[in-house]
């Protein structure tokens, strides 16, 4: 079956001015997504519970509006800046961007065919998971939450492309320090950033609420070869570390996106067989770094 309507459609977004606001002339980028009709528009049900006599519901109505749902992507240099940004509620400032308090939402447009578009309104990123596996490309889901939708006949403009370059993978591409050292026994590295982002709800209109930040939590697992006690003994003595990744660019080895824990706990220390040689998995937690002024500091370093 051919999938070439699929393969049209695109996800694209815009900063807006005013949370949930579509800007008066917007300039839509295209996200790159592995599936551009997700998130989707929904909506809370007002369902009675009142006894009737048949002993069958009787009202239902729709109530609140949203727009949420994971956005599943490959991670890549310069492509995801703007999410980024808006999910850790930062700035870039000369190439670093930290956890900070400037809130970001967006509008954005999802291409179903030639004359049918969603739009969801005031939307922003509330969660990022990556996962790094050796052999492989670096994957990311992004989960988003929003305050409204609308179906529409005509598009916000031809989005633009962004960053193009090829995803970032886990084999040369990817280098791993481990309390300020190198480490190379590390066979995957999975990461959440939870912004805690939600959206509620204000007496007399079904649309939402400005979205709210919450607590920024940023969990994790690492596993790598069980070949000393070094790894699981900070577990053991809840002796804090750091870590940090660095992803290469595959087009230009110059460019460089650097994300880093400068302080993390291990809340967990098993060995486990994996293909018959002995791993270690460790559960870990970023916790916020008072020279660093943020639990996670991401860095890009693009080439001159």
């Amino acid at each position: 079956m051919s999938n070439s309507k699929f393969q049209d459609s695109f996800f694209s977004y815009v900063e807006e001015v005013t949370p949930g606001t579509t800007p008066g002339t917007p300039s839509m980028k295209k996200l790159r997504t592995k599936n551009p009709l997700n998130p989707n528009p929904n909506k809370s049900l007002l369902e009675s519970e009142e006894v009737l006599s048949h002993r069958q519901r009787e009202h239902v109505r729709h109530g609140m509006r949203g727009f949420s749902g994971n956005v599943p992507t490959d991670f890549s240099f310069g492509a995801y800046n703007d999410m980024l940004a808006a999910l850790l509620s930062g700035v870039w400032e000369a190439g670093v961007l930290k956890v900070g308090s400037t809130q970001k939402t967006f509008t954005v447009e999802q291409k179903i065919n030639a004359d049918k578009f969603i739009r969801g309104l005031g939307v922003t990123p509330s969660q990022l998971s990556i996962t790094i596996i050796t052999n492989q490309l670096v994957t990311c889901g992004w989960d988003f939450v929003g305050m409204d939708f609308s179906y529409e006949a005509t598009s916000l403009g031809t989005p633009a492309d962004v960053a193009t370059h090829p995803p970032f993978d886990g084999l040369g591409g990817a280098t791993i320090e481990e309390g300020g050292s190198a480490i190379s026994i590390v066979t995957s590295l999975n990461m959440t950033i939870n912004a805690s982002k939600s959206v509620g709800g204000l007496v007399g209109t079904n649309k939402g609420d400005v979205p709210t930040d919450g607590q920024v939590q940023v969990t994790g697992n690492l596993t790598a070869r069980f070949n000393s006690l070094a790894l699981f003994s900070k577990f053991e003595d809840e002796t804090e570390s750091s870590l940090k990744v660095t992803l290469i660019n595959p087009a230009d080895s110059g460019d460089t996106l650097e994300i880093s824990l400068p302080r993390l706990k291990y809340n967990s220390g098993s060995p486990q067989n994996n293909g018959n040689v002995i791993d270690v998995s460790l559960d870990f937690e970023g916790l916020y770094d008072v020279t660093a002024e943020s639990s996670i500091v991401i860095t890009e370093v693009e080439a001159a």
